[in-house]
């Protein structure tokens, strides 16, 4: 029976200094480190977030000599934005976290787009993109678009129901389009904005 006391007491006292050691014994450490790299290797010049669960958010920027750091996060997953909204910025969802088990992400993000020189043109202009389709979702082919305002020539879509002009920023569209076995339909919106509009217009037979 003493024997039997006195191992309960030993197995009570391995199993207090069992869960003791991982307090006593944490270590700083950085929970995530992010590497973002070009297309071509080099490591671009780039902005980086860290949104957790919670909502808190933390930004950082990545230079051309080392990897971007966040240390005081927690342990359940994050999220990763790489880049500036509206320029092939990239978002990595449910990115894991583990105590005390740094993890590297890395992120390939072409910057090269954002950062081309182009003159300006004379005028700002407005990307317009029209979609055609059908009653039942599926685009149309060379469905023909009139174009009343701005006056430009008659366009046709592509296999994927797209057709594609510039106008001017803040500029009115009108116009019909039309395609064989369907009826002509009328459209009218203004373009302004950054990238631009895209329109999707659903033609009946």
């Amino acid at each position: 029976m003493e024997r039997l006391h006195q191992l309960t007491l030993l197995t009570g006292a391995l199993a207090c200094l069992l869960f003791a050691v991982p307090s006593s014994g944490a270590q700083d450490y950085c929970s995530l480190r992010v590497r973002v790299l070009a297309p071509n290797g080099q490591r671009p010049e780039a902005p980086v977030s860290v949104i957790e669960t919670n909502g808190r958010t933390e930004e950082k920027a990545q230079d051309t000599s080392k990897d971007v750091q966040f240390c005081d996060l927690g342990i359940l997953p994050v999220t990763v934005v790489v880049g500036q909204k509206g320029c092939d910025q990239v978002v990595v969802k449910d990115v894991p976290l583990s105590w005390q088990e740094p993890y590297t992400l890395l992120v390939t993000y072409d910057v090269q787009k954002c950062t081309q020189d182009h003159l300006p043109p004379p005028k700002p202009v407005c990307q317009v993109l029209l979609r055609i389709a059908g009653s039942d979702g599926k685009w149309i082919r060379k469905a023909a678009v009139t174009l009343s305002e701005p006056a430009l020539p008659q366009l046709q879509t592509d296999s994927a129901g797209r057709a594609f002009l510039l106008v001017g920023l803040d500029d009115r569209v009108r116009g019909s389009v039309g395609a064989p076995g369907y009826a002509t339909k009328e459209f009218s919106f203004g373009c302004s904005g950054f990238p631009g509009h895209e329109e999707i217009l659903h033609l009946t037979k």
